[in-house]
């Protein structure tokens, strides 16, 4: 089933559509859900794209293919403006998983509220981390980076392996140490499993914090076949709900002041159990 895109070209990127991936993952049975909800205030200047030519160059000269992209029909106050851009990242390699369903919950919602949402799916490609590669990375490595950079926010949704986030999504984030490409950003995490990947999103929410993210909304999923159908798109009702609450949380973030960014994430932080002292000061 293919996701259908309102057809609105993106300055930047173009109009592209994307197929939906059936998926699952084993489980046991709730939802473990920490929302930080209700981020408001006054807004302020989102971090823009880079400028079309910059990126129009790398592009050229490293032979990127289009990444997958849909742009959501503007709506109210967006309509004289380029929406925000929501990156989602799936860290699951696994053909029917669960984290790519809550990824395609989370897409929904975004669009619905007329965001620009970018689906990064170029993880299995991206090559081991090499520190002696930074200074002329490999074009995958070069695409993920200027696509994090582009975004206002990002989603990512991983499951635990071995009592940890997936080695995927952690090797990508690697290549991203020394740009600083997630510094003041926003971030949501989302883990989809058994139990409802504690571990994963504890990590993950820790390696994005050292970088300098706020992580400002995580949300475990447990026993994610019992609430799928035969397909693995979810159907449980708050399940659904849960996600589309996650999503919000991080799209809301993107016009919240700075100290309010920085005061959530370490909330979160500290109820992960992780060392608040390394959430990014606000100036």
């Amino acid at each position: 089933m293919r996701l259908r895109s309102p057809g609105v070209s993106h300055p930047l990127l173009g109009s592209v559509t994307r197929r939906f991936r059936n998926c699952s993952e084993k489980g046991s049975n709730e939802v473990s859900f920490f929302p930080i909800l209700g981020i408001s205030g006054p807004a302020t200047a989102p971090r823009r794209p880079a400028p079309l030519g910059a990126v129009a160059r790398v592009r050229a000269q490293v032979g990127m293919r289009p990444p997958t992209v849909h742009v959501a029909t503007p709506v109210n106050e967006r309509e004289m403006h380029t929406p925000a851009r929501l990156m989602l990242v799936c860290g699951s390699l696994q053909r029917r998983s669960s984290n790519r369903a809550a990824v395609d919950v989370a897409i929904d919602e975004a669009l619905a509220s007329g965001f620009v949402v970018d689906d990064f799916d170029r993880l299995g490609d991206v090559p081991p981390f090499d520190p002696d590669l930074q200074d002329v990375p490999p074009p995958v490595v070069v695409d993920w980076k200027t696509r994090i950079e582009s975004s206002d926010a990002v989603l990512i949704a991983a499951p635990e392996y071995a009592g940890a986030i997936a080695g995927a999504i952690k090797n990508a984030l690697d290549w991203l140490v020394g740009f600083g490409s997630l510094y003041r950003k926003p971030v949501a995490v989302i883990s989809a499993g058994t139990s409802g990947g504690w571990f994963a999103r504890q990590t993950l929410a820790q390696t994005l914090t050292w970088q300098g993210a706020y992580v400002v909304a995580e949300l475990g999923i447990s026993a994610p076949r019992t609430k799928s159908d035969a397909d693995g798109r979810f159907t449980d009702r708050d399940t659904i709900e849960s996600i589309h609450a996650t999503a919000r949380i991080v799209l809301d973030a993107i016009s919240a002041p700075p100290a309010e960014l920085a005061a959530r994430a370490t909330t979160l932080t500290e109820a992960l159990g992780i060392d608040s002292g390394h959430v990014a000061p606000i100036a």
